[in-house]
């Protein structure tokens, strides 16, 4: 299944000494939506399997986070910051996937030798706001996208409760999208739709959004309107799917968000997940000039 199969989006090792650092770093991203795994909030997700889980943890994770400080220079052997280590160096080193590693320095640490290509911050120059922006970057860079599946959908993680349940559609991307009363194009570049075959009060607008096959930083609504880069990206590729698809007939569902004692509908659409997946890696900004990603030929 899309999303829930998928690793964790970053991933953190450090020292017990450093572990109010990692904490507050955590915290931040999970508040962004991005899936962590931080140990001292996931105590139960390695028990009794500790150096399997943690393979599985690191290996698949979208991006690595290392506090190299001293103190986690100096843990011994047969310690479970030396196992996380020598998983880390297996991945990055080992198989050459420097960029998917961020490091940062916690206080004045030589860079061992073993990871010398890798790039580092240090704590003191970037602080932990903008090691959330770092992360953030590097995650567009280097996510592990797996294609959604089709007739298959899932609330973003954290949204079930306020998500409602799912009814097939179809429906029409709306030709007056930018003139959105809501403004939710411009905050975080939800395109409104027409439905088809089922009826929703006329005073209400009903949005087409990413579902949870889709990387946060494309649906997470604080990323979209905190990061101007997440926003800026979103919204290329919602234009180039609008030109795509502006004349055809849509299939996907419709479900309700619950706020404030209200029910907006909202739509998930396949198509739309797969091409935010299959294209985000790609030149996009709203002034792009290039043809853009192409439409898919029919499954």
């Amino acid at each position: 299944m899309p999303n829930s199969n998928r690793g964790f989006d970053v991933a953190f090792s450090f020292s017990a000494e450093d572990a109010w650092i990692g904490k507050d770093m955590a915290s931040i991203l999970r508040e962004s939506g991005l899936k962590t795994y931080f140990s001292k909030d996931n105590q139960d997700f390695t028990g009794g399997f500790l150096r399997k889980e943690l393979m599985d943890v690191y290996k698949n994770s979208s991006i690595n986070v290392m506090l190299l400080s001293m103190s986690y220079m100096s843990k011994p052997k047969d310690s479970v910051v030396a196992m996380e280590r020598n998983i880390i160096w297996q991945r990055h080193i080992g198989k050459n996937e420097h960029s998917t590693l961020f490091v940062i320095l916690i206080d004045d640490v030589a860079i061992p030798e073993d990871f010398e290509l890798c790039l580092a911050h240090n704590i003191k120059d970037i602080g932990i706001l903008k090691s959330r922006d770092f992360i953030i970057n590097r995650l567009i860079d280097c996510f592990k996208a797996q294609l959604p599946v089709k007739g298959y959908y899932a609330h973003p993680q954290g949204c079930e409760i306020e998500r409602g349940k799912f009814q097939p559609c179809k429906f029409r991307l709306s030709s007056n999208f930018r003139q959105d009363p809501l403004e939710r194009w411009k905050s975080l570049s939800d395109m409104m739709v027409v439905p088809i075959n089922i009826e929703v009060q006329k005073e209400l607008k009903t949005y087409l959004i990413p579902s949870g096959a889709v990387p946060p930083f494309l649906s997470h609504s604080t990323l979209l309107k905190t990061d101007t880069n997440c926003l800026a990206l979103k919204l290329g590729l919602s234009l180039q799917f609008f030109k795509n698809y502006a004349k055809d007939d849509l299939d996907g569902v419709l479900f309700y968000i619950r706020r404030d004692g209200m029910e907006y509908p909202h739509v998930y659409c396949y198509e739309y997940d797969r091409f935010l997946c299959e294209n985000y890696g790609m030149e996009h900004c709203p002034t792009s000039k290039s043809s853009g990603p192409k439409k898919r030929a029919a499954d």
